[in-house]
């Protein structure tokens, strides 16, 4: 991962002199949980971003984006402090009328659902967080786009050991994934299929207790091959209504999880009451087992977004979660308030003592127990 970005910064090196575009946003909260409200947490993000473009005379652009995330927090329950600096994006895209070169660290995001997300394949987004704060990926990424309004993807990404997305298990370290994806224009929506490849490893998901696995079983721990398929759709009829659906297949016999089938359907609406009552829903449907017909460990969640703007400034939003499984509601609500380059947010959570599995991974701040967040959001 470091050798990659400090490849790209090396490409980045003659557009220095270049005048650059600069702009940042910072964001201070603090989360508490209300049967512990010792253990708060608060915490500072800075994330400055420097971009710069030039327009060649055959009409084409080469642009260059780059930003930093900065990172401060004290959790005052477990009296740790911590930061970190790093890479947020690193990239540089060629681009024309009809495609784009896109090269370095940069959010790859596709496919309709916006909240139970089969498609969440290298984003952690959280529609609950109002910074859409999210790890990039070091990819190169070729789109094109057909005048019939048909796209072509493909990508490569750099595998490390960390996982992004839904995955559970990370990618073998410096290893290639690759991929593609093809929208294609039906009546008054598109369909959508796509694939991706990558070697998932075993040995950071063990972590600690690898080492005590019998020698004779270590080969077990090697590259484990894995292939996603995906199909969907989304269309407008009055209401929008959309589908994801994902096979996920591990060449792993000896454990007899082979298949993970993923199915999503949505819709949403937006009602003519005062400036516009948004109504969102989904239903996702997941399964592990060990054949591609058969039903194994089946889960079930449904979730329901309402959205209102009560003026200019101020929008509420509630989000709530259903798991049929374990029959628990996870609930949402959220007040923000936005001026020029200001931002207020104070959100209210109140879910089961068991985290939600499949909304924003592990990136959401919004776990178990019931609490609140104040965030205050900066731009320049």
């Amino acid at each position: 991962m470091q050798r990659f970005v400090l490849a790209i910064l090396f490409l980045f090196s003659p557009l220095w002199a270049i005048e650059w575009d600069v702009r940042g946003q910072v964001s201070l909260w603090n989360t508490s949980t209300l049967d512990e409200l010792e253990k708060t947490r608060i915490g500072l993000r800075y994330i400055p971003e420097v971009s710069t473009s030039h327009v060649f005379a055959n009409g084409q652009m080469l642009d260059v984006d780059i930003s930093f995330n900065t990172y401060a927090q004290r959790d005052f329950g477990a009296g740790q402090n911590e930061t970190s600096l790093s890479l947020y994006r690193a990239w540089l895209r060629y681009s024309g009328a009809q495609f784009e070169v896109r090269l370095g660290l940069q959010q790859i995001k596709f496919g309709p659902a916006i909240i139970l997300r089969p498609l969440m394949w290298f984003d952690q987004l959280d529609p609950r967080d109002p910074l859409q704060f999210t790890r990039g990926v070091p990819a190169a990424l070729f789109r094109y786009y057909f005048l019939n309004n048909a796209n072509v993807w493909l990508w490569s990404v750099l595998g490390d050991d960390e996982t992004k997305g839904l995955e559970t298990i990370p990618s073998k370290k410096n290893t290639g994934e690759y991929g593609g994806r093809l929208q294609y224009p039906l009546g008054p929506g598109e369909l959508g299929f796509t694939y991706h490849h990558r070697n998932a490893d075993l040995q950071p998901f063990l972590g600690k207790w690898s080492h005590m696995i019998p020698a004779i079983y270590q080969f077990y721990l090697g590259p484990i091959p894995e292939n996603r398929y995906a199909m969907d759709g989304k269309w407008d009829i009055g209401i929008g209504i959309w589908f994801e659906s994902v096979l996920v297949h591990k060449e792993i016999d000896y454990f007899q999880l082979d298949y993970q089938k993923y199915l999503t359907i949505g819709a949403d609406y937006t009602f003519s009451l005062g400036s516009g009552l948004y109504l969102a829903g989904e239903h996702l449907m997941f399964d592990i087992s060990g054949e591609l017909t058969q039903t194994g460990n089946t889960t079930e969640l449904s979730a329901l977004m309402a959205s209102y703007n009560l003026s200019l400034w101020d929008m509420v939003m509630g989000l709530f979660t259903y798991s049929w499984e374990t029959q628990e509601l996870f609930s949402f609500f959220t007040w923000r308030r936005t001026f020029d380059n200001f931002c207020f947010n104070t959100s209210f959570f109140w879910n089961p003592e068991t985290d939600l599995v499949g909304v924003g991974g592990s990136n959401s701040a919004f776990g178990s127990g019931k609490g609140f967040q104040i965030m205050v959001i900066y731009n320049h």
